[in-house]
């Protein structure tokens, strides 16, 4: 579960490189990140298990069909609570239990059509 008392899920968020493929990494409150890639939304248990080849740390892991982000530019446009706003009006909702995407605020605000569902236990 990743409230933890504080309402600032999302501490800093940086871009990098790792095998050839653009990234953004959120790191959470707890310690853990979000990285989002052009086509995947991954958790991993820190920051150090993102380069590990052999996949240790990787927690969850969702592939998103019919669906990409624009890597090459800036994807985290705010963050507040558990709402990341992202470019072209996309949102992430950062839940108790799971990351889910949204094609826009409309439907994050009622909680419909979301693209995909990172779940986080």
């Amino acid at each position: 579960m990743l409230l933890e008392g504080s309402s600032d899920i999302v501490r800093h968020i940086e871009r990098s490189v790792i095998n050839a493929q653009q990234i953004e990494i959120l790191h959470l409150s707890n310690s853990t990140v979000l990285v989002i890639g052009e086509k995947s939304l991954a958790l991993y248990k820190d920051s150090r298990s993102i380069s590990d080849p052999l996949g240790n740390g990787l927690i969850q892991l969702v592939n998103i069909e019919n669906f990409s982000f624009d890597i090459d530019h800036p994807v985290v446009l705010e963050h507040r609570a558990g709402y990341v706003g992202l470019a072209r009006e996309q949102v992430l909702l950062i839940l108790p239990n799971a990351v889910k995407l949204f094609r826009s605020k409309s439907d994050a605000l009622q909680g419909a059509n979301s693209i995909c569902t990172l779940p986080l236990e």
